[in-house]
């Protein structure tokens, strides 16, 4: 591929440091796409990542100069029309898809999202093939490379992502502070790993853990000689815990009667409802 427009800038070198050529820089990148990590709409959105590269690194100019559509104000306007209509991958292309891209790079850097290029280009015996498989293997191949877990933030997006995507960079940390949370979408929180320790005849210490602590959730554990499942008002007891943040949690509860069964879930509210552990349970001595 390339730019005819540009012909005679190329060969000026002072003009292209001083100016670069974005059209031209975007149409050599089509030259260096791999369509397999070339995710589904975005044949005109991931060349344009040669662009920026080069506006920013050879030109010098910042990141929201390099073309006037990724301004600060466009690139604002454009990310929350996207999520006021759904965030649906249907129309998420181009420009809108580049956001996803840059919002990744400007707290990543590009040496993450090169190395997951280089392994679909050096490493893969079997490509992606389909657009749910090409969604699922990016997410999972950019999560390794930040390391970070990036499910949530691409699920935001609309990438239609399995569990098994979930579970293969679960052992991740959560990129809890994208740019999204707050602005434009609401994260449910993620809780886990409920254990009791301590039970005796009268008291039991819940513990678990805040994998993803969601967007302004605040946290609740409820207790019981029976299973009040998802509904607070059918639990013996519930105990508000605050705001919610990543990381071990435990409440120590008392005046439970000997040799009796126990259930207890924790749950996370927000804006967006309520998101409930399935139940533990324990036996009081």
């Amino acid at each position: 591929m390339a730019h005819h427009a540009s012909v005679s800038g190329v060969v000026n070198g002072s003009k292209m440091y001083q100016d670069g050529d974005w059209g031209m820089f975007h149409e050599l990148g089509h030259n260096h796409q791999w369509m397999s990590s070339t995710l589904p709409g975005t044949t005109e959105t991931t060349c344009n990542l040669y662009s920026v590269k080069l506006m920013t690194d050879l030109v010098g100019k910042d990141l929201r100069e390099g073309h006037g559509s990724i301004n600060t104000a466009s690139a604002k306007n454009r990310v929350e029309n996207y999520f006021n209509n759904g965030a649906n991958t249907s129309s998420w292309s181009v420009w809108t898809a580049l956001e996803t891209y840059l919002q990744i790079y400007e707290t990543f850097g590009w040496e993450p999202i090169t190395a997951a290029y280089q392994e679909y280009y050096y490493n893969y015996t079997t490509q992606p093939s389909g657009d749910t498989d090409e969604f699922n293997q990016w997410a999972k191949q950019i999560s390794i490379n930040t390391g970070m877990n990036l499910v949530p933030f691409l699920s935001a997006w609309g990438f239609p992502l399995t569990q098994s995507t979930f579970d293969s960079v679960g052992h991740l940390p959560v990129w809890t502070t994208d740019p999204l949370r707050g602005w434009v979408h609401d994260y449910d929180p993620i809780l886990s790993d409920l254990i009791d320790t301590n039970v005796t005849s009268s008291s039991a210490d819940l513990n678990f853990e805040v994998y993803d602590n969601g967007t302004d959730v605040n946290l609740t554990v409820c207790w019981g000689l029976a299973d009040g499942g998802n509904i607070t008002t059918m639990w013996d007891n519930c105990q508000g815990l605050g705001i919610s943040s990543v990381g071990g949690k435990s409440y120590s509860v008392s005046g439970l009667i000997s040799g009796q069964t126990y259930h207890w879930r924790a749950m996370g509210e927000n804006d967006n409802g309520q998101t409930w552990t399935p139940a533990a349970i324990f036996t009081t001595s």
